[in-house]
């Protein structure tokens, strides 16, 4: 019983200086850093289970590992009341899909995995402005309806392999596109933003009519 308790109740300057930067990124990434007992924490939240330590995170729930380095990460957590700060997703991952959680946060694209291919945040109460100028190169997926992102978005200096920005049921009021940086095969999704209500949409630059693979 007294190994069990002080497992849970493990304070964080017991893994300061952790060779683990993954665990690091994910005590950042849910708030969990900010506790006495980060562990305890993750548990009562249910972001993991009685069983789960620092020591497994590639067998957490939701996360999944490739020799040691996290590349996945799906959202298979109920609605809780961690902090979120999404600038602090492990750099390794190569795939995020959360759906339907209360995040409550901001989206700073700027800080995304550099590796990152796939990005899904479905209905997860992300809010104010996103930058899609800053997307991770690799980045062939961006899909975020259901949120709160407001303001303007640019078409522009888009990853060179991304095939589709959904950014469907949020609050956007003006879309900015520049026809000649877009991908081929590259499709957005943001006309219906809620309401019945359409941004704005502005050309920058020369329209080219011979990109049939562009929809919105």
């Amino acid at each position: 019983m007294m190994q069990l308790l002080s497992s849970i109740l493990l304070p964080l300057c017991a893994i300061e200086g952790h060779a683990d930067l993954q665990v690091e990124s994910v005590l950042h990434l849910t708030g969990a850093a900010d506790q006495e007992f980060p562990l305890q924490y993750l548990r009562l939240n249910e972001f993991i289970s009685s069983r789960d330590t620092f020591e497994n995170i590639c067998k957490w729930r939701g996360f999944e590992c490739v020799d040691g380095s996290l590349v996945k990460m799906h959202g298979y957590w109920s609605d809780s009341g961690l902090a979120w700060n999404l600038s602090w997703f492990p750099s390794s991952l190569t795939v995020i899909k959360i759906s339907f959680l209360n995040m409550d946060t901001l989206l700073p694209t700027r800080f995304l995995p550099k590796k990152l291919e796939t990005c899904i945040l479905d209905s997860c109460d992300l809010r104010g402005s996103i930058d899609l100028r800053t997307l991770p190169y690799p980045l062939i997926r961006l899909s975020v309806p259901g949120n709160s992102l407001s303001g303007k978005v640019f078409l522009t200096s888009l990853p060179p392999k991304i095939t589709e920005v959904n950014l469907l049921r949020n609050k956007i009021g003006k879309v900015f596109i520049s026809m000649e940086d877009i991908p081929e095969s590259f499709h957005v999704s943001v006309l219906n933003q809620g309401y019945n209500e359409k941004p704005r949409i502005v050309y920058v630059g020369s329209v080219c009519k011979n990109r049939p693979n562009f929809v919105f």
